[in-house]
Parts: C-alpha cells; structure tokens; sequence
C-alpha cells in the first residue's frame, strides 16, 4: 500500500514538530523518508504553502513531495489524488480532515489519524526473518539529501 499523508495537518499532530517553524516541512519529510524505508513502502506528501509545485530537493524515488500553486490548496490536491487513484484500495490516508476522510472512504482507500500515524512513526523497526541487516537502505542520493538538511552552517561574524 502506499501513503498519501497531508502535511500540514500531519505536522500540526506530531510532537517535535511545529507548524511555526521555518523547517517543518523539511522535518516533516526526513520523517517519513525514515518511514518508507524502514517499512518498505512508497507515499507522498502534500503542503498547502511553502516552495511552489513539485520539491525535487525533498523528493525521493519513495517519497514525492507537492506543494499547492495558489488558489489550489493541499485538500484540492488530496481529493484529485484520490478521485484519480487507479487502485484506491491500495492507498492510505494519513489525515485528521473529515472531508478528505469521507472522500478517501468512499473510494475503499483505508485513513489512518494523524496521532495513530505518530504511533507508527515512533515504533522500532520489525526484523525480517532471514536476514542480517533490516536498516533502512538510502541511495547514495538520499545520504546528500539528509547531509545537506543537517548541514551545520558556520556563525558568519560581520
């Protein structure tokens, strides 16, 4: 299954992350790119504000990252992805909207609530019987993406 998550409304669940912080979408996606790799899967994100249209810099191969183009919001965005979703049954809503709620149900899609999504987010990785090494796997181009986002930047002095 993958995961469609609303950020905003996801961030303003989950603790250690504010939406008044200049980095919360960035916190938010290092999240779940830790997520998807740990349990396998693929999802997307969608903000209402923030960069415009599509976020390569954020986006991996596992995780797509959306921000909505005024007037468009992130709901609208949400409920043309599930009204377009070949297979709704396959998806999963990660959302404390109503709206998006209902229309997700009414397409046989599953919803998982934000504070029960935080649960999952927080759980140890299950071993895979047979195998030795059950760690994330990043490519060598999602290490940049987290080197760069952790980057310590130097106190310039004037």
């Amino acid at each position: 299954m993958a995961y469609l998550f609303d950020g905003h409304n996801l961030i303003g669940a989950l603790s250690g992350l504010s939406l008044t912080d200049v980095d919360d979408e960035a916190r938010l996606v290092v999240l779940l790119r830790g997520f998807l790799a740990r349990t396998r899967r693929k999802g997307r994100v969608i903000f209402d504000r923030g960069a415009v249209g599509r976020a390569p810099t954020l986006a991996t191969p596992t995780l797509g990252v959306t921000f909505a183009r005024p007037p468009r919001t992130a709901d609208d965005l949400i409920l043309d992805v599930i009204a377009k979703e070949p297979n709704p049954r396959g998806l999963i809503l990660v959302t404390g909207d109503g709206r998006l709620q209902d229309a997700a149900r009414r397409r046989g899609a599953a919803v998982l609530a934000p504070a029960d999504f935080a649960r999952q987010l927080s759980a140890p990785a299950r071993a895979v019987p047979g195998r030795e090494d059950d760690g994330p796997h990043l490519s060598a181009d999602e290490v940049a993406a987290w080197e760069r986002l952790f980057q310590v930047k130097p106190d310039r002095k004037s």
